[in-house]
């Protein structure tokens, strides 16, 4: 399928207390890991980011926000509005451990239904950062930006949602161990400290 990724390196990390997207895992900064995993199952890649000299080390297209200043609703409506395609593979850069078969099969599942956002819901809870959206979005985007509602969950309300499960990855091939893990994210030193350690146990098993 067509479809851009757009990796969101906006956010102020401030329950982190450094920028999160660029803490390393395994000797690679996290953001650098996701580029990885996303860049080969999209046609084009964005980073939107007001910050474009801390992330040129990454070469890829970087997109500055249109509406400063508003959390991570900025981003998408920024990248979304650049991107070249319908449908755009949002990626926040707190998820260290995503990896290609959740993340292509997210993308399959997106080319096969007709919804303006295709977005995980993973032991209960929503992933409105790790999902796939279409260009339909931009006019309710706007909407909310304009009225300064910029909660995810308030935008997905007034839209089109399908909601991809455990079950949904698992039909599709994907392993418990690898979904589970994807949608880790760090939010605060703790949760890195847990990353590194899960990191050093999975690079000690290859071994």
């Amino acid at each position: 399928m067509d479809i851009s990724g757009i990796i969101l390196a906006g956010g102020k990390s401030s329950r982190m207390g450094v920028n999160k997207a660029l803490l390393h895992i395994n000797g690679v900064p996290a953001i650098q890991r996701i580029k990885d995993v996303v860049q080969g199952l999209v046609s084009e890649l964005l980073l939107a980011t007001n910050e474009k000299d801390m992330y040129e080390f990454l070469g890829g297209r970087i997109v500055g926000d249109i509406v400063k200043d508003k959390g991570p609703l900025s981003g998408i409506h920024s990248g979304i509005h650049a991107s070249a395609t319908d449908r755009n593979l949002v990626v926040a850069c707190d998820l260290p451990f995503l990896s290609r078969p959740v993340t292509a099969e997210l993308i399959r599942i997106a080319a096969n239904v007709n919804a303006d956002a295709v977005v995980p819901i993973i032991k209960g809870k929503i992933h409105p950062l790790f999902a796939v959206y279409r260009s339909t979005i931009l006019p309710e985007a706007e909407r909310a930006l304009e009225n300064n509602r910029l909660k995810m969950l308030d935008l997905l309300r007034s839209l089109a949602v399908y909601e991809v499960t455990e079950k949904d990855f698992l039909r599709g091939g994907v392993e418990e161990a690898l979904i589970q893990r994807a949608f880790f994210n760090m939010n605060c030193p703790e949760d890195y400290e847990r990353a590194v350690a899960e990191e050093a146990k999975l690079t000690a098993r290859k071994a």
